[in-house]
């Protein structure tokens, strides 16, 4: 039987796919395990895959004995309390940088739109204005 992982979070469906065939995926639909599995349930859960802001407290983690890992995806832990992870021996990983590349195209793509006055061309600059008055 293929180990128990939680999804916390709410989480991309297409990603789900990809790893479910390897692991047997919980999906918590983003409410708190304890509202929508069992103490059963949840006593298999051997990792976790949560967004790093998401709130993940001590009492969380006590709800699933077997939890060794917390896998956040996007680039941060701050949710996560670290030092409740440490005391139970829980490792916590996360992404740094995993969309740089996307933040820096979009960075460049700006620049240029500015430098070439793109955003007037296309009526944006009426709209961005309108929305900074309100």
């Amino acid at each position: 039987m293929p180990n128990k992982v939680l999804i916390y979070s709410r989480f991309p469906k297409a990603m789900m796919m990809r790893i479910g065939g390897q692991f047997e995926l919980m999906d918590g639909g983003g409410k708190p395990p304890g509202e929508v599995f069992t103490a059963e349930q949840l006593s298999g859960i051997r990792a976790m895959i949560t967004a790093g802001g998401t709130p993940l407290g001590g009492a969380v983690m006590d709800t699933m004995p077997s939890l060794r890992a917390i896998v956040c995806y996007g680039t941060g832990y701050d949710g996560v309390d670290l030092t409740a992870a440490a005391q139970r021996g829980i490792m916590v990983g996360h992404s740094p940088a995993a969309n740089a590349a996307a933040v820096a195209d979009l960075a460049v793509t700006l620049m240029l739109a500015a430098t070439r006055r793109l955003l007037p061309t296309f009526g944006a600059e009426t709209g961005l204005r309108q929305n900074l008055r309100r």
